[in-house]
């Protein structure tokens, strides 16, 4: 049996608190375990093979915010073969060069990535598969300081969404297997209930909007939500009220960090969302957007600082159902209240 070991906040206080190590700075600290989520084909792979990509290219920055650089490990992957992965990996990389040994991706004899930990019904508890431990010998080696699990229901065998001890569990045991791994950063990739696609943008982008409760998030420090903006939304991105959302040449996604129990108020939140542009040819870009126009668009999550006409202010969103001021108010007070944020 291990000691107890006691932490006295008076000493901690004695000193000045340890700077936090990003790894997306201002988004992403080091050795965060976190989630991804978004409707199925709403952009989730492409933004984090685009974080991949900037990571192991040694790029030094990802959209504008200064990034670590290392190797880095896709699990999983909802691909048919490795062809599929060889053309998104030309696609995401926009001219990117990708060093031998920097992003790598383990697959066995049959061309498959099985799953890491399966569910024990006898022990109600998170096994580490025979392929898991496999893995875990090769991570040690290899020393990643990016792993993504995409998506997590294939990493987990017997994975229920609606069963929030064993998400909870789940959580638990992949922090714990993170650390077991020299702590690196990790991120996982998983769906949200279908029903959270009418929700407004703010809401789909909020953790309490995915599958499963409080679960998974419940054992997570930082959840960041994926989107693709809908028709009335468009007035969002300069020039998008000219655009038809049935134009294939492109598409915008929302990308908002919601939960970041550890941090402060990142500069992408549900509220205030990066906008990214995907083009047919797989190419992500950042849009040159403002606050003032998500604000104007959504009123309601404008504060009494918010430098708006009133006009623009009362104007009402075009996407129902509308949230109540309750929800809103929980959202703003869960991320952090209505602070005054450069995009």
């Amino acid at each position: 049996m291990s000691a107890i070991q006691i932490i006295d906040a008076a000493e901690l206080l004695e000193a000045p608190p340890p700077k936090i190590e990003w790894a997306i700075e201002g988004l992403l600290p080091v050795g965060t375990v976190g989630d991804i989520f978004g409707p199925p084909g709403e952009g989730k792979s492409s933004l984090t093979l685009d974080l991949a990509i900037a990571v192991s290219s040694r790029a030094g920055g990802w959209y504008g915010l200064p990034c670590i650089a290392g190797p880095v490990v896709l699990l999983g992957g909802e691909r048919s073969g490795i062809a599929a992965f060889a053309r998104d990996l030309h696609r995401a990389s926009q001219g990117r060069n990708v060093d031998p040994g920097m992003l790598v991706l383990p697959q066995n004899e049959h061309g498959d990535c099985p799953p890491m930990w399966a569910w024990d019904k006898h022990s109600d508890q998170w096994a580490t598969t025979p392929w898991g431990k496999q893995v875990n010998e090769w991570v040690l080696a290899i020393k990643p300081v990016l792993m993504i699990i995409d998506t997590l229901a294939s990493a987990a065998s017997g994975s229920d969404i609606v069963n929030q001890p064993q998400q909870y569990d789940l959580g638990i045991t992949i922090r714990q297997w993170a650390k077991m791994l020299g702590d690196p950063t990790v991120l996982t990739i998983s769906h949200t209930n279908q029903a959270s696609a009418i929700q407004e943008v703010p809401q789909r982008l909020h953790y309490l909007s995915r599958a499963g409760g409080n679960g998974l998030p419940g054992a997570l420090r930082w959840i960041a939500g994926v989107t693709r903006l809908r028709g009335g939304e468009m007035d969002m991105v300069p020039g998008g009220h000219d655009y038809d959302p049935r134009d294939p040449v492109k598409r915008f996604l929302a990308f908002g960090v919601s939960k970041h129990n550890e941090m402060s108020l990142p500069p992408w939140t549900p509220e205030r969302p990066a906008i990214v542009q995907m083009n047919p040819d797989g190419g992500l870009a950042l849009v040159p957007t403002t606050r003032d126009a998500f604000m104007a668009h959504y009123p309601q999550m404008a504060g009494d600082n918010d430098k708006q006409p009133r006009k623009a202010r009362k104007k009402k969103a075009d996407v129902d159902p509308k949230p109540s001021p309750r929800d809103n108010e929980y959202l703003q007070a869960k991320n952090g209240g209505d602070h005054e944020r450069t995009w």
